[in-house]
């Protein structure tokens, strides 16, 4: 006991902690430090593009379902450069994909562009889209195809 009525912590566990000290013979002290965790299952995600059909449709689908945002400065693009967001959102949910599928700054984020042809005037409008884990869209830019 300590002059202060409590009892000395064991110098070997510190919070979830464990050291160990070993040495041999020829060689300094080592110390060994263990960390219990409880790790849940670690699910793997793909490093590999998916297809590009099934990304189409799974855009498609999420678009459908509202499950998209935007990212702040889209609506500014926007009104500067008169497109309606609603062609947007038009472009997203029926649109096709145009060029090649990255891979986003998280894992299971893929980007990509999804390209249509919007209103009488034929011009073709473009909105880059990051795919996050299969679940939700985030559209991040959106202008003319044919600037």
């Amino acid at each position: 006991m300590n002059p202060g009525g409590r009892v000395a912590p064991d110098p070997g566990v510190i919070g979830n902690l464990s050291i160990t000290l070993s040495s041999d013979i020829d060689s300094a002290p080592t110390y060994k430090i263990y960390r219990r965790t409880n790790a849940a299952a670690v699910v793997p995600i793909p490093r590999q593009p998916p297809d590009r059909g099934d990304l189409e449709r799974l855009i498609h689908d999420l678009a459908r379902d509202g499950a998209f945002s935007f990212e702040s400065h889209s609506f500014d693009k926007c009104l500067e450069d008169g497109i309606d967001i609603h062609d947007a959102l038009q472009v997203v949910a029926h649109g096709s994909l145009k060029g090649k599928i990255e891979p986003g700054i998280s894992a299971g984020e893929w980007k990509c562009k999804m390209v249509s042809k919007v209103g009488r005037s034929g011009r073709r409008l473009g909105v880059v889209t990051v795919v996050i884990k299969d679940l939700h869209l985030f559209l991040t830019t959106v202008d003319w195809e044919d600037k």
